[in-house]
């Protein structure tokens, strides 16, 4: 009997190559695997560290919940007296969030300078009200902050409950699925979808001389085979705010004022010890009698004596 070793030996050979070349899938099957893990362990222990430290998560990678902001400038006129000043403040915020993709938001800090203390110095009024809510991710920043009045503040406030409320009704969703069956069918959860406009309306160059604004938001869910008995779907709104309410902004007739409460000047030259008060406008004297001071009301049962 003949034996082919040539056959043999070629048979050898794609045998063993092949037996290398699996060896080598394998090997690198493992390695991507082992990477993979490792990668993974690593956004997580990061996120951990974030979280523990206080940090704040934002648009990590391969995450969906995404938030972008866009500023605009006011000008104002500052209240301390520094003259008329600039100050970025929010504009335009548009949020998708995954209700798997948790974000931290935060309060107001000392954003936006002087300009919210000139507003309530002026007016009595003005918030610092977050385009994006803090509970939904919302940073206290000057891009995501703009000066509102209170009542505004409020009817923003409803609205964005409403998101608040889509919101947990897709993380209700989400909490559900982790709880059924691996071959069960999960229930469709949908990202929200989330922006708000704010657009000034102050018909002078100095925003705090006419502090008028409207806020535009909108909110809907972005997965359409979500069941419609769970989808909210608002917008535009628009709400208008008005700080200065139609009362006189702080500082104007003060003249008058302190004229009508005794402080006005009268006359020129006039020595320390020899000023008259005087009230405007003017009203009868009270309790007077010849050669006495004659005392003056002002209507507020506040009386005045003049000085000789």
């Amino acid at each position: 009997m003949k034996i082919n070793t040539k056959n043999i030996g070629e048979n050898n050979l794609r045998q063993a190559a092949h037996a290398s070349k699996s060896n080598e899938t394998n090997y690198q099957r493992h390695r991507i695997k082992d990477n993979r893990e490792k990668e993974t362990t690593m956004i997580n222990g990061q996120m951990q560290l974030m979280k523990n430290s206080g940090g704040i998560i934002q648009q990590v990678a391969q995450l969906a919940t995404k938030i972008t902001n866009k500023a605009q400038t006011l000008q104002y006129d500052d209240y301390l007296g520094n003259g008329v000043k600039k100050v970025n403040v929010g504009h335009h915020m548009k949020a998708t969030l995954d209700p798997s993709d948790q974000r931290v938001g935060s309060s107001p800090g000392a954003a936006s300078g002087t300009l919210y203390n000139s507003l309530r110095h002026y007016w009595g009024d003005g918030i610092k009200g977050h385009l994006l809510n803090d509970h939904l991710g919302g940073l206290g920043v000057e891009e995501n902050l703009f000066p509102i009045s209170s009542s505004a503040n409020h009817q923003h406030l409803e609205w964005e409950t409403t998101v608040k409320g889509m919101l947990l009704g897709q993380v209700g969703a989400v909490e559900r699925n982790k709880k059924r069956p691996l071959t069960a069918p999960k229930e469709p959860v949908s990202n929200v979808y989330y922006e708000v406009v704010t657009t000034p309306k102050n018909s002078k160059p100095n925003f705090d001389d006419d502090p008028k604004a409207l806020i535009e938001c909108r909110a809907k869910l972005t997965n359409t085979t979500v069941p419609s008995a769970r989808v909210k779907v608002f917008g535009p709104v628009t709400i208008k705010s008005n700080i200065a309410s139609g009362a006189a902004k702080k500082g104007t007739g003060m003249n008058s004022l302190l004229d009508h409460y005794g402080w006005g000047a009268s006359g020129s030259g006039v020595r320390s010890g020899t000023k008259k008060i005087t009230i405007t406008p003017k009203v009868k004297p009270s309790h007077h009698k010849p050669g006495s001071p004659k005392r003056y009301t002002d209507g507020s049962g506040k009386e005045y004596m003049e000085v000789l």
